[in-house]
């Protein structure tokens, strides 16, 4: 990324192996575009920020906030509301909340990791096939109708090849363990032996 230090991926990635640490590849299509609480696509470009740029400051006095999305859905609107008035805060003029594309990506993650251990598969909203947005898993039933000759059965939708290993049986619980022991470790705890 521009005016940015490189990512140190494929390095952490290998010593991360060669330490004994279970590395997943999580492919992150539509991970920063959805809201981890509800699913629903969030709003781009909602707020706009001073312009950084001292060279285009005059022409610009302002910008697109791109690395912030606000989801306007009516579930979150409504989770957030709860939580306002809990704690006697204004809720009036709430009309969605913010957040950071990288911490919906990062929570999104999470929610296809337990997917791929609960499941052994990827979120049907995160999923390729799925174009249209938050359509539901297309099903092979055929669809209900007056004229049964015009009605053609759904056709299953294919399956790209894997990228992915599906994580299922003995690699699931230690992963499992591993993420667990991780996220003790970073929060500052002892992990708990298992």
């Amino acid at each position: 990324m521009k005016h940015q230090a490189p990512t140190r991926g494929v390095r952490l990635r290998k010593t991360s192996m060669k330490h004994g640490l279970p590395v997943y590849s999580i492919d992150e299509y539509r991970t920063s575009k959805l809201c981890p609480t509800c699913g629903s696509v969030q709003n781009k470009h909602a707020r706009r920020i001073p312009n950084p740029r001292l060279q285009t400051k005059e022409r610009y006095p302002t910008r697109n906030c791109h690395g912030l999305l606000k989801c306007t859905s009516e579930s979150c609107i409504s989770r957030i509301k709860d939580k306002l008035t809990a704690n006697n805060r204004e809720t009036s003029n709430l009309s969605g909340f913010y957040m950071n594309r990288d911490t919906a990506a990062a929570l999104n993650f999470q929610t296809i990791f337990d997917s791929y251990l609960e499941h052994g598969e990827r979120p049907w909203r995160f999923d390729r096939r799925n174009v249209s947005g938050n359509d539901p898993k297309p099903t092979n039933k055929e669809t209900s109708g007056a004229s049964t000759s015009n009605v053609k059965k759904a056709a299953a939708p294919k399956k790209p090849p894997a990228k992915h290993q599906k994580i299922s049986g003995a690699s699931a619980s230690k992963a499992k363990n591993t993420v667990a022991k991780l996220s003790e470790k970073a929060r500052g705890k002892q992990p708990a032996p298992i």
